[in-house]
């Protein structure tokens, strides 16, 4: 099967996806992906909520893997977030949701074929992004984010 081919299958995969009612339940990070692979994808993540959020005016809850809390994404999440303006709160198992106030964030990023999917989550919103590899392995941002918004 070539590679085109393949690849071509993970983006329907992806697209169907999103029809389905999947709200990110918590997050999740592939423990298979580089340290290098994660800072990419949370530079990606801080490029894409600064436009859709405002920072200085926007309290984040983040939701990190409840079995890796010191994950590379998460750990370079956090400062990234912070150094925009964003507050941040990190949610644990004792803060019941109705005692904080901000808009949930969830992603969870698993292996696809020969890439990565980014399933990110906020509000009533999720995001989906396939990041291929090119020829030496690196991922590449070269397709669009699919937004789908559900009802709250």
């Amino acid at each position: 099967m070539s590679k085109a081919y393949r690849t071509c299958w993970a983006v329907i995969g992806i697209l169907l996806a999103g029809c389905a009612n999947l709200r990110l339940a918590q997050s999740y990070v592939d423990p298979a992906l580089s340290d290098s692979e994660k800072q990419f994808l949370a530079q990606d993540i801080l490029a894409y909520l600064t436009q859709a959020l405002p920072p200085a005016r926007t309290t984040l809850i983040l939701d990190p893997p409840a079995s890796q809390t010191q994950d590379a994404l998460t750990s370079a999440l956090i400062p990234a977030l912070r150094s925009q303006g964003y507050g941040l709160i990190l949610n644990d198992s004792n803060t019941s949701q109705a005692e904080v106030e901000g808009i949930p964030l969830r992603y969870r990023v698993s292996s696809l074929s020969s890439g990565v999917v980014l399933r990110l989550g906020y509000s009533a919103q999720e995001l989906s992004r396939y990041y291929p590899r090119d020829a030496q392995g690196q991922l590449q941002a070269t397709l669009p984010f699919s937004l789908r918004e559900s009802l709250p």
